[in-house]
């Protein structure tokens, strides 16, 4: 017998009764759902493309702050004459490559 296969002898394992399985799934499935849900609902009801005015209520950021954001740090952009268009997607994407997470 190898030494890996006796260390996995040795492990304690966790035979649930039906009734407990039934509820460590139940709420493992609603730990998935409350955490997608929200994401699923919001991306079914949002524009595909947003003006600098949509881009101003969803994210609270000005039409001077958002050319800030074009020029200086590379905010996706699309341009028809004078009009400023977001792909939402690459917005959302722009947003989250710049998350930070702050010392707890």
């Amino acid at each position: 017998m190898n030494p890996q296969s006796y260390k996995v002898m040795n492990e304690k394992v966790f035979v649930p009764t039906r009734s407990k399985y039934e509820e460590i799934l139940e709420s493992e499935f609603e730990a998935v759902i409350n955490r997608l849900f929200p994401k699923l609902i919001r991306k079914s009801n949002r524009k595909d493309w947003l003006t600098t005015k949509n881009f101003q209520e969803l994210f609270g950021v000005s039409s001077r702050l958002q050319k800030y954001y074009r020029d200086e740090l590379d905010l996706p952009y699309y341009q028809e004459s004078k009009k400023i268009l977001y792909k939402t997607d690459e917005v959302e994407n722009w947003y989250s490559e710049r998350k930070v997470n702050g010392n707890k």
